[in-house]
């Protein structure tokens, strides 16, 4: 590899791998090469623990799989009771005290009651709501944005279900809800061209963002609550003020489908799964940027792109990355990756 002097880049390096979740072995903790296996089918989406010390994995088999990231093992799998192995959950959250995980089901079984609230430590469930694709945490976990079947976001108490107010005005359904820093304000998207603002207090609608063509689109906050990173399946990640609406950075891509994006807690990293539609035998990837500057930097190879659910996760506290992966040796894995800023020496 060889770079202009001077030129900031990334080096990607693999800490771990969870590994196997279609061999169906029972969890032993770390295997020397820092693989364990766990017993299931793929991994639809991930999501770290608030202190980061845990991982929840949302699988084809209808569980959500907690792992300990410092020891290396399974702690539990919370389950759905009448779950078929025909049914998947596609997204998993864990609450901002760390005390539940919330996650929603893809499969045909429950339709009625398609999101679960499980108390981690028991395994219980402790909520259900109905008719919701997925949920985002207010920063406190006093009131969840919940993403409904029928084009509208619900803002509702995590336990009792009690409504507090909707969100109302996207033409298509909403496909993606998420608070900013400070609990004021919620953003969300779907497949109309614009992202919109609301009064996480009042409900009112504050604005609309230029967005993307219509498509499938998802956005992420920056950690200091003043950029949105607004992803187009399309290929596309725009960076926008959010004070002015003003686009600050327009990242188009060729040629290439994007499943996902997220910014690290820091602020400092961008990431987003991808697929090239011009080359059906090159493997995803997970596409980088430093945010400094937003030049594109080494792309993380075997992300799985074509699977539901979201399948990167960036830790609570550093530049480390969760993504789901499947190749020759490890059929159905997690990997993380830690992101690490350096120089490379001119060649």
């Amino acid at each position: 590899m060889t770079a202009d002097k001077g030129r900031k880049n990334i080096r990607h390096k693999l800490i771990k791998t969870l590994a196997d979740h279609g061999n169906y072995k029972s969890a032993t903790g770390w295997e020397p090469d820092g693989v364990f296996f766990s017993p299931g089918t793929r991994v639809n989406a991930i999501s770290w623990s608030p202190d980061g010390v845990m991982l929840a994995t949302a699988s084809g088999d209808a569980r959500v799989g907690i792992w300990d990231c410092e020891i290396g093992g399974l702690v539990r799998f919370l389950e759905r009771e009448g779950a078929s192995w025909a049914d998947s959950i596609g997204w998993v959250e864990w609450s901002p005290d760390g005390k539940y995980v919330a996650a929603s089901a893809v499969g045909s079984d429950f339709k009625a009651e398609s999101l679960h609230i499980y108390d981690v430590a028991s395994g219980e469930t402790v909520a259900r709501h109905q008719g919701v694709d997925e949920i985002e945490w207010s920063p406190d976990g006093k009131v969840i944005a919940c993403v409904h079947k029928d084009a509208c976001v619900k803002l509702k108490a995590p336990l009792s279900g009690e409504l507090f107010g909707e969100l109302e005005g996207h033409l298509d359904g909403p496909l993606c809800v998420k608070w900013s820093p400070d609990g004021a304000t919620i953003a969300s998207c779907s497949q109309e061209v614009d992202a919109r603002l609301w009064d996480a207090k009042t409900g009112e609608q504050i604005c609309k963002l230029k967005g993307h063509a219509r498509g499938e689109n998802c956005l992420h906050w920056f950690p200091d609550g003043k950029r949105l990173a607004f992803c187009s399946s399309k290929g596309a990640i725009k960076i926008l003020d959010v004070e002015s609406g003003d686009c600050i950075r327009n990242i188009e891509l060729e040629n290439v489908t994007l499943r996902t994006a997220a910014v690290s807690s820091d602020g400092g990293f961008l990431a987003a799964g991808s697929r090239d539609r011009s080359n059906p035998d090159k493997g995803d990837e997970v596409l980088t940027w430093e945010c400094e500057n937003f030049e594109p930097l080494p792309p993380i190879p075997g992300y799985v792109a074509n699977w539901p659910g979201v399948g990167i996760s960036f830790h609570p506290s550093e530049p480390i990355l969760a993504i789901r992966t499947r190749d020759e040796k490890h059929n159905r894995d997690v990997m993380i990756w830690r992101l690490i800023k350096g120089y490379l020496k001119p060649a």
